[in-house]
């Protein structure tokens, strides 16, 4: 992909799964704006899937989702792309390994980087990177950490930068307490997004059933 938008309202923009072997180039993956047009997560790589990213703007993702999310044996680079409006920039969990090369994570609503419950086996390798806000969400790290020539800033650029309308907040809550959010994982038909090559949607329907579950619901 090159030069263009993979955006949507209430999913996934593009997922990566199987054995997906995707390059995306100067384009802006994410949602289509505030409140309930955020998209659930820009990018998830799982499976044995692989992404580059180069260029590119990761942005508008829901207040406690990644603007990438990268969970089993998913890897991926990332180089020179800017991380806004996010809940969080990048998530790792299980074996995932991302490489992160001069990008700029900022206005992300909990923290740039979030390690999983299960990321004890997951790799962060982050290089010549501009962190405005909080670098991590807790003291929870991945397996194996690199991190050279960064600059982090804390700021409050991160709390106060995504708009949160405290009765949308309680309607979404009341709706993950009593509802089917199964659409979230790609099992309706019609909701906007991607699903790379190699991919295998209904495949993709019975993997992602409960895969919420491993981010602490921070409303």
């Amino acid at each position: 992909f090159e030069t263009c938008q993979i955006r949507c309202a209430g999913a996934y923009a593009m997922m990566c799964a199987k054995s997906a072997r995707v390059t995306v180039r100067r384009c802006g993956v994410g949602g289509m704006g505030g409140g309930a047009r955020r998209a659930v997560c820009s990018v998830m790589i799982m499976d044995s899937s692989w992404c580059c990213l180069q260029n590119s703007q990761i942005d508008e993702t829901e207040y406690q989702s990644p603007g990438i999310r990268l969970i089993e044996n998913g890897k991926a680079v990332i180089e020179r792309c800017i991380f806004q409006r996010n809940g969080y920039g990048i998530a790792v969990d299980n074996n995932a390994k991302v490489k992160v090369r001069g990008c700029t994570l900022k206005e992300n609503n909990h923290a740039a980087f979030y390690a999983g419950w299960d990321a004890s086996n997951s790799e962060i390798d982050i290089r010549q990177c501009a962190v405005y806000g909080r670098v991590w969400h807790s003291s929870d790290r991945p397996g194996k950490l690199s991190e050279c020539d960064n600059r982090f800033t804390v700021s409050s650029m991160t709390q106060s930068s995504m708009s949160v309308d405290p009765e949308q907040a309680a309607d979404e809550a009341k709706e993950e307490d009593g509802q089917d959010l199964s659409w979230r994982y790609g099992r309706t038909p019609g909701r906007k997004g991607f699903i790379a090559p190699g991919s295998d949607l209904g495949t993709v329907r019975e993997r992602m059933v409960g895969r919420r579950m491993s981010f602490p619901d921070l409303r």
